[in-house]
């Protein structure tokens, strides 16, 4: 990194009017970012955010939008965002992105049995395959499945796309359909991880949405599979239901530090929020007897939001920076990953947002983060890159969206 730690801190400290991070949060983190925390939208289409990716060649980032309500017969079914980064614009790409594809095993008219009832029916964790330009591997909370299409198939002037032109890739295992897949990543090895917690069952008429979700399991239990290269799909961590409402919890976010194999899943549990880290075997299998660490997150919600629940979602492994994301209570939480230095996952520093943070992705020069109802970023430090000829600069893309003010 060419900026220095103190000199960071004091962009830090004399930014903090647009930035809810505070110089003593960000810490050693503050050598990773070149300036404040930018709202890049803040669409009163929006709903719940998640999921950003980003695309390199078109520069546009998707994200999801998991609780997108159709208007004209009122079922969430939810939406694909697109943001163009050259014109700022903001616009549908796929409409009804839940439900998107052929009809599921349970269909009745083309939609799922229960889109009625469905308060999280849209298209959650997103991830562009490898190696295959364009391929979208998408999770789909309303037809309880992932599916993977083409970008380039989808008519963007009605967002929409043929039902045939997108693929189902996992909807059951043990012939009984998944519970309702949440988030995802591939490996370098062409392996898709998957969580398949009961997050997207939950029912709009119910008084506890998410206490009550568990109770629509398919599967047996909340969990987390493995699709190899092969086809073949394994459960590779499952986890226990507890009779207590209050007291259940499951898998929401996963990513995987190609570095090492260790596989970083959030655990979603409003009374204990964390992500547990699995270790890798020499031999490449998943140590899945119990978590080598876990990440504690304090709650650290301030200000009018202060009554939100403590929640962590989603997280990413950024193997540039040897850093894990963590998208948690009230903000950002970034580990350190080189166990030499810290021991392993030194939490480096803390960005403040003071919302409910979903997910996060760094591609482009930024930190990507949908947070609400919110699209923000914040630049990323400028890099070196060596060559013949010696070292270069890497430019810090310009950045034009408003400020994210903070309370006096």
């Amino acid at each position: 990194m060419k900026l220095s730690i103190s000199f960071l801190i004091v962009i830090a400290a004399t930014s903090l009017k647009y930035c809810r991070c505070r110089a003593s949060e960000l810490n050693q983190a503050a050598t990773l970012f070149s300036g404040p925390v930018e709202v890049v939208s803040e669409d009163p289409r929006f709903a719940w955010l998640e999921s950003p990716v980003w695309h390199e060649s078109g520069k546009y980032l998707l994200f999801s939008d998991v609780q997108w309500r159709r208007e004209e017969d009122d079922i969430v079914c939810g939406m694909l965002w697109k943001y163009d980064s050259v014109s700022g614009n903001v616009t549908k790409m796929l409409e009804c992105s839940g439900i998107a594809g052929p009809p599921g095993p349970d269909a009745i008219n083309g939609l799922p049995a229960d889109i009625a009832e469905l308060k999280e029916g849209g298209s959650n964790g997103l991830f562009w395959k490898k190696e295959e330009d364009g391929i979208l591997l998408m999770n789909q909370h309303g037809w309880k499945r992932m599916v993977s299409l083409n970008v380039n198939d989808v008519d963007e002037t009605t967002a929409s796309i043929e039902p045939d032109l997108v693929s189902v890739v996992v909807d059951s295992y043990g012939g009984t359909p998944l519970n309702s897949p949440n988030d995802l990543v591939q490996s370098e090895k062409g392996d898709i991880y998957f969580t398949d917690p009961p997050f997207g069952l939950q029912y709009r008429t119910v008084d506890d949405p998410f206490g009550f979700s568990f109770e629509l399991m398919t599967q047996d239990a909340p969990a987390v599979y493995k699709l190899s290269v092969g086809g073949d799909l394994e459960r590779i961590l499952q986890f226990e239901v507890s009779d207590d409402r209050s007291k259940r919890f499951g898998p929401n976010g996963i990513a995987i530090n190609e570095q090492n194999g260790d596989v970083a899943v959030a655990i979603t549990e409003f009374g204990n929020p964390r992500t547990e880290i699995y270790c890798r075997f020499d031999n490449g299998t998943i140590d899945v007897t119990n978590p080598c660490k876990t990440l504690l997150h304090d709650y650290r919600i301030e200000g009018p939001n202060d009554s939100f629940p403590p929640l962590v979602d989603g997280n990413t492994y950024d193997g540039d920076m040897h850093v894990l994301i963590i998208s948690g209570p009230g903000g950002i939480y970034i580990y350190d990953t080189w166990e030499e230095e810290l021991g392993g996952y030194g939490l480096l520093g803390f960005i403040r947002i003071d919302d409910l943070c979903s997910n996060n992705v760094v591609d482009g020069g930024y930190l990507w983060m949908t947070c609400n109802q919110r699209l923000l970023r914040i630049p990323l430090a400028e890099k070196e890159t060596t060559t013949a000829d010696g070292p270069i600069e890497t430019s810090t893309p310009t950045a034009t969206p408003t400020t994210l003010e903070v309370p006096a």
